[in-house]
C-alpha cells in the first residue's frame, strides 16, 4: 500500500489525464441505459420457465402479454356506427404497426367475416359496411345465430367498443411510450368519446417506471445532500466537493457498463447505485479524514497520503474484496438478474476503491 501511495504521487498526472477519458466512455455508456423491464434481458432464458414462456410467444398462437383499449361514447349506439367502426380500423392498424404489438382483435373481425359470408364469401366485401342498418342487422343476425363473442368487444347499448391488442414481447419502458401513443392517436379519431388503456400491463408499467424514476430521483437528492454533509464534516467546500468524486464514480461505472453491455434499468440494477453509494460515503470520510489528521500531524502531505495508504487503504481494501467476494456468488444464478447483480455490484466496489486512492 505504501508503494501504491508512491507510485500514485508519482503520476498524478497521468492518472488525471486516464481518468478523465475513463469517465468521459463511461458517461457516453452511461446515455445508452434503458429504464425498462425486459423480461429476456432481466431474468434469461436459462430459468426453464421464462424460456418455456418465450417459446410459447414465439409461435403464431402465443402472445406474451394483453391489454385492452376502451372506447366509451356519450350516447347509445354510437359505437355501431360504420364512421366509428371504420375509425376503430384505423385505430387498430396504427397499433399493428408498433413494435410490440404481435395482433389486435375487435368486433371487426366479427363483423367483416359476416359481411363476407353473407355475400358468398367474395374476399371483395370482407370490410365494414357503409350502411349503419345492415351493421346492425349483422349483429342482431350473429346473436340469433348463438354467437356469444360479440359482448365481449362491444356492449348491449353499444355505447363501448374495446380493442385487445396482445404483445409479442415486452419491455416497460418501450411499452409506456407505445400506451401514450395509442391513447393520443386513439383519442384523436375518437375526440368526443372517453379513451382508457385497461389491463394489468398498463399498471404494471406505469408501477415500474415509477419505481425506477424514485431510484434516480433519490439518489440525485442524496447525493445533493451528501455533498452539503462532506462540505460539513471537513470544514471545507473545497474537500468536500473533491470527496463527492468517489462518490459519484461509482454511479458513473455502473452505469457506463450497463449502457455499454446493453443492460437495463430495472427494480433489480436500480437498487445497486444507492447500496454502493452508503459504501461510497463511508470509505470517503475514513480516508480523506486520515489524510487530513495525517498532514496536521507531520505537515507533509506525502508522508500524510502514505500514511493513508497503510492505515486506512489495508481496510478499505479488504472490506471490498470481502463484500466483492460475497456479491461474486450471485455471478453463479441462472437469472441473469442476480448475474447482472453481482457483476455491477463488483465493478461499483472496484471503481469505489480506486477514485479514493488515485
Amino acid at each position: 500500500m505504501s508503494k501504491l501511495g508512491d507510485f500514485v504521487l508519482g503520476h498524478s498526472k497521468s492518472i488525471i489525464v486516464i481518468s478523465v477519458l475513463v469517465a468521459v466512455f463511461l458517461a457516453i455508456g452511461m446515455t445508452k441505459v434503458e429504464s425498462a423491464f425486459d423480461i429476456e434481458k432481466t431474468m434469461g432464458r436459462k430459468i426453464p420457465y421464462v424460456n418455456n414462456l418465450l417459446e410459447i410467444c414465439e409461435t403464431e398462437l402465443g402472445s406474451l402479454y394483453s391489454y385492452d383499449v376502451l372506447i366509451e361514447f356519450k350516447d347509445n349506439d354510437e359505437a355501431k356506427k360504420p364512421e366509428n367502426l371504420k375509425k376503430l380500423e384505423e385505430a387498430s392498424a396504427f397499433v399493428e404497426s408498433l413494435e410490440l404489438t404481435k395482433r389486435t382483435t375487435s368486433i371487426l373481425d366479427i363483423i367483416k367475416d359476416l359481411s363476407q359470408t353473407l355475400n358468398e364469401n367474395n374476399d371483395a366485401y370482407y370490410a365494414i359496411p357503409d350502411n349503419e342498418n345492415q351493421v346492425a342487422q349483422m349483429l342482431l343476425l350473429y346473436e340469433n345465430a348463438g354467437g356469444t363473442e360479440s359482448e365481449y368487444w362491444i356492449d348491449y347499448d353499444y355505447k363501448r367498443l374495446r380493442l385487445m391488442v396482445e404483445l409479442k414481447s415486452y419491455n416497460s419502458g418501450t411499452a409506456e411510450k407505445e400506451l401514450a401513443q395509442v391513447t393520443t392517436e386513439v383519442q384523436n379519431l375518437f375526440p368526443n368519446a372517453s379513451i382508457t388503456s385497461v389491463g394489468s400491463i398498463p399498471q404494471f408499467t406505469t408501477m415500474m417506471q415509477y419505481v425506477v424514476d424514485g431510484q434516480l430521483q433519490s439518489f440525485a437528492l442524496a447525493l445533493i445532500i451528501i455533498a452539503i454533509l462532506l462540505m460539513v464534516v471537513f470544514g471545507s467546500a473545497r474537500i468536500g466537493l473533491i470527496g463527492l468524486i468517489p462518490n459519484i464514480a461509482p454511479a458513473l461505472a455502473v452505469g457506463g457498463v450497463m449502457g455499454w453491455l446493453g443492460i437495463p434499468l430495472d427494480m433489480m440494477t436500480a437498487t445497486i447505485i444507492p447500496m454502493i453509494l452508503g459504501l461510497a460515503v463511508d470509505d470517503t470520510i475514513h480516508f480523506i479524514n486520515h489524510g487530513h489528521l495525517e498532514f496536521s500531524r507531520s505537515s507533509n502531505y506525502k508522508d500524510a497520503i502514505n500514511k493513508s495508504f497503510r492505515v486506512v487503504g489495508v481496510a478499505l481494501v479488504l472490506s471490498t474484496i470481502t463484500i466483492s467476494a460475497n456479491f461474486l456468488v450471485y455471478t453463479t444464478s441462472v437469472a441473469l438478474s442476480f448475474v447482472n447483480l453481482g457483476m455491477l455490484a463488483i465493478v461499483g466496489m472496484v471503481l469505489l476503491c480506486l477514485p479514493i486512492y488515485l
